[in-house]
């Protein structure tokens, strides 16, 4: 398919160059960035991530349950006889591709990770790779953040990073999560200020025992100060004492 992401939506690279050149934003940040929301509130950059997300002991927890126990369900492909008797058809060969998805993951390894992602990016990708005949003889676990959906035409193509070529939807398993889009929607970014503020209690509360609780000392300031004076110590004893980060630190 070379070419067709050139004129999406009727529009061609070059107009949308000629636009980044007359844009107001800032230079340095651009307000269509995630980085521009921890600008304006802010926020230190990326101080919500998954990675950070899973130090809170809830969220490790949960996510952890719940992979593990889709991961523990039996997934296989089933048949009946001439009785109507249930068995596993394990000649079969999507249930051998269940049993044994690929070279690196076990079955329990493989749906444990496909939830993970799903849990903590809202989509979980598989690739399906098929041999000359094209028979499905593998499902490659690709990362949530290297993969992305796109709509051209009534078909969904998945970009993949380093890759040329588009990957067709009929050889990719996309799992997704909450959202009625072409791709579910971050449960981690969606619950960003919720996440970020437990991890300041977390990090607030370590941080003041370590310091040895609340100090009770206070400044009294000698003499009568200017307002110059008083506000410029006023702003730098706030900088080194005030906030989360300084807190329970004895001042001096």
């Amino acid at each position: 398919m070379p070419g067709w992401k050139l004129n999406i939506f009727g529009r061609s690279l070059i107009d949308f160059e000629k636009e980044e050149r007359n844009s107001i934003e800032n230079p340095r940040i651009s307000l269509t960035d995630e980085a521009a929301i921890d600008s304006l509130f802010n926020l230190s950059a990326n101080s919500v991530t998954h990675s950070s997300a899973l130090t809170l002991s809830a969220v490790w927890r949960a996510v952890s349950l719940l992979a593990g126990t889709v991961a523990y369900l039996p997934i296989h492909v089933y048949t009946r006889d001439s009785d109507n008797n249930r068995g596993v058809a394990r000649e079969h060969p999507v249930n051998m591709l269940l049993e044994d998805p690929n070279p690196i993951d076990t079955q329990f390894k493989f749906f444990e990770n496909l939830m993970t992602h799903l849990l903590l990016w809202g989509n979980s990708y598989r690739r399906i790779i098929r041999d000359k005949n094209y028979n499905a003889v593998s499902l490659e676990t690709l990362h949530p953040i290297t993969v992305k959906p796109v709509m051209f035409k009534g078909q969904v193509y998945y970009e993949i990073d380093g890759e040329k070529d588009s990957t067709l939807s009929i050889d990719m398993i996309h799992v997704r999560g909450f959202g009625d889009g072409i791709k579910g929607q971050d449960p981690i970014t969606v619950a960003r200020e919720s996440l970020e503020g437990g991890m300041i209690m977390m990090k607030n509360s370590n941080r003041l025992f370590k310091n040895g609780n609340i100090s009770d000392r206070y400044v009294e300031l000698p003499g009568v100060w200017k307002q110059d004076q008083y506000n410029n110590f006023k702003k730098s004893f706030r900088e080194a004492y005030q906030g989360w980060q300084n807190g329970g630190s004895i001042p001096i």
